[in-house]
């Protein structure tokens, strides 16, 4: 069934053949340069890795550090920012009020030019009942009844039709002119 087969030859004197041992060209343990270097390569690259952590650890914190200065400029600059725009939208309701105000002097006759443009056309003899201020309506002037002249408006007809031809003439009674 089952064969066995054993080799007793090896353990005779006799027959014992002398095999030699190689020899090792590697690391021993005889000798602990090796080991050593290698710890110490070990420890070199370790203190590198760790150096470099902590380098790059304290540049980030001031990294960080300057980031939260440069937020806090930022807030503050949009502040400033802010003021600014509502400064420029008060400007701009005050130029809006400064305009409506000027367009309002336009439309109305100062007074006093009015009245020594007056003293300068009206001929003398002439008297102003009142002066009302209304829109130009041109209207042909009726013929007066009375020959020898109006009293209400003039002395006689020659000054009224050159009242009439300088008031024609007159800017602040016919702007548009």
């Amino acid at each position: 069934m089952y064969g066995l087969d054993i080799n007793f030859l090896n353990d005779r004197p006799e027959y014992k053949k002398d095999i030699p041992k190689p020899d090792r060209d590697g690391p021993s343990l005889e000798d602990p340069k090796p080991i050593l270097i290698g710890a110490a390569v070990a420890v070199a690259v370790n203190g590198l890795v760790a150096g470099g952590w902590f380098y790059l650890n304290r540049v980030n914190t001031k990294l960080q550090a300057d980031l939260d200065k440069l937020n806090g400029e930022l807030s503050k600059l949009n502040a400033q920012i802010k003021d600014i725009e509502a400064i420029k939208e008060k400007t701009k309701t005050f130029k809006a009020e400064a305009k409506a105000l000027a367009t309002v002097f336009d439309q109305i006759k100062p007074w006093s030019a009015l009245l020594g443009e007056f003293g300068t056309l009206i001929p003398s003899g002439v008297k102003i009942a009142s002066i009302e201020q209304k829109e130009p309506k041109i209207v042909a002037p009726a013929a007066s009844k009375d020959p020898k002249g109006d009293k209400r408006t003039g002395s006689s007809a020659t000054k009224t039709n050159s009242n009439c031809i300088i008031f024609g003439n007159c800017r602040f009674l016919w702007p548009s002119q």
